[in-house]
């Protein structure tokens, strides 16, 4: 999931923490008379991807999505945009183009009936996570508890989902921001060759066990419900693409980006890397085949070892040597995802 769309410095994390839900009031007043009957919204200026908004009666959010009886729990209404929040504009009557007047999304639902509180999370991109199925009941029936990832080799999917929920009625409609957060960690991997290196490498590729593969999330209920990755690892593990080309010693090569999790837990220190590649002593070959597993330690500019996060981003090098690959990684910002900031308001119903 990528797109020049919600970049938010890390301050703006820090200042929310504090704010974990907005509250509304147990005792609801009546609808004051006349009073417009009001829709769920989201801004026009919210960022990309699709997102897919869950609203939840309040007495089903709190008991954690699922009764204790076993009873599947749904929410009540599912949102899913059919374009890009931050490009929904207005289209032209008379050409029926975009007239460059960005317009509300309106999720085109009430809040529940009798004043009664809706609760709202949310995650993206919609195509790219989809709920588990309920095969126990008469029908196939969606399970929200758990949401499914893209599998690895047709994708690896860069999932956000909301680390706080909002409360709102009619009365006391919405009125912030849902905040959400990678619970993956990206990592960006690429190659060079050490100044001393006179051999030539070429098709290099790097694998990913599938212990540090996210396969689902599941909903985790405690101090800050929201969706964290599950124990369930996919099938199979992930291979980069082939980076056809040489790698030399003037550059650093992209060879691509992964999103792990850790295999236990939600930290890690260390993972481990398969590299593969030719290499040979003239530029003409010919190239012998290797292949090499290597763990990653994360350390920071003094050396000091790191633990990683989800959320984290980190950039890792390659660099080939004549008997050995060093591999170094450092944690930087998000180029294109971090904090998402949505924000869920309402507009007088039709």
């Amino acid at each position: 999931m990528k797109g020049k769309l919600y970049i938010f410095a890390l301050f703006v994390l820090a200042v929310l923490t504090g704010c974990r839900k907005q509250a509304v009031p147990d005792v609801v007043p009546l609808l004051p008379e006349g009073a417009p009957e009001m829709v769920i919204s989201v801004k026009a200026d919210a960022p990309e991807p699709k997102f897919t908004f869950l609203f939840w009666h309040k007495e089903d959010f709190d008991r954690g999505l699922k009764a204790e009886d076993g009873r599947l729990v749904q929410p009540y209404h599912v949102s899913e945009p059919t374009g890009n929040i931050g490009d929904y504009m207005e289209p032209d009557a008379s050409t029926n183009e975009p007239s460059g007047e960005k317009k509300d999304y309106n999720t085109g639902r009430v809040y529940p009936d009798s004043y009664g509180i809706a609760v709202c999370t949310g995650y993206g991109p919609y195509d790219g996570v989809t709920p588990a199925t309920r095969t126990d009941m008469p029908v196939e029936t969606p399970d929200y508890s758990v949401l499914n990832v893209a599998e690895p080799g047709v994708g690896v999917t860069d999932v956000v989902v909301s680390q706080n929920y909002l409360e709102g009625s009619s009365i006391y409609p919405f009125d912030g921001n849902l905040e959400f957060f990678h619970p993956q960690i990206q990592l960006t991997v690429r190659a060079t060759l050490a100044q001393t290196m006179a051999k030539h490498i070429k098709n290099v590729s790097f694998i990913v066990n599938k212990d540090n593969l996210l396969k689902s999330l599941k909903w985790s209920t405690g101090q800050s419900p929201k969706y964290l990755p599950s124990q369930e690892r996919p099938d199979n593990d992930w291979t980069s693409t082939v980076l056809k080309e040489n790698i030399n010693s003037s550059d650093q090569k992209l060879i691509g980006t992964v999103y792990v999790v850790p295999d236990e837990g939600l930290t890690m220190e260390s993972m481990d890397l398969t590299i593969s590649g030719e290499i040979g002593n003239a530029a003409e070959g010919p190239y012998t085949p290797f292949s090499m597993t290597a763990p990653v330690a994360f350390k920071d500019d003094h050396g000091i070892d790191l633990t990683l996060e989800l959320n984290d981003s980190y950039e890792i090098l390659l660099i080939f040597d004549e008997d050995q690959i060093e591999i170094t990684a450092v944690k930087v910002p998000w180029e294109e995802g971090g904090n998402v900031l949505v924000p869920i308001h309402p507009i007088p119903a039709d």
